[in-house]
């Protein structure tokens, strides 16, 4: 049973990016499945890390939550009001 994508408007580059995808999902799943306790760890500490830089970062007001901490190609850092 194989990876099947179906016909879509975006062409054949948009069906090789998902194949990518897919495949490297399931490779970084398939490095944890013997031990799924241990990547549910992991991915907690990785994303509470990740969370937390979004909040009062530097060059923020204090409490500020920021959409994301990167500043070039492309500038994400932004809030909402």
């Amino acid at each position: 049973m194989g990876l099947h994508i179906l016909p879509n408007p975006h062409g054949q580059s948009y069906q090789r990016s998902m194949k990518k995808f897919f495949f490297l999902m399931l490779l970084s799943f398939s490095a944890y499945s013997s031990n799924l306790e241990s990547w549910i760890e992991f991915q907690e500490k990785a994303s509470w890390q990740k969370l937390l830089k979004n909040l009062s970062p530097a060059g923020a007001n204090t409490g500020v939550v920021i959409a994301s901490p990167q500043r070039v190609n492309p500038d994400y850092f932004f809030h909402w009001v």
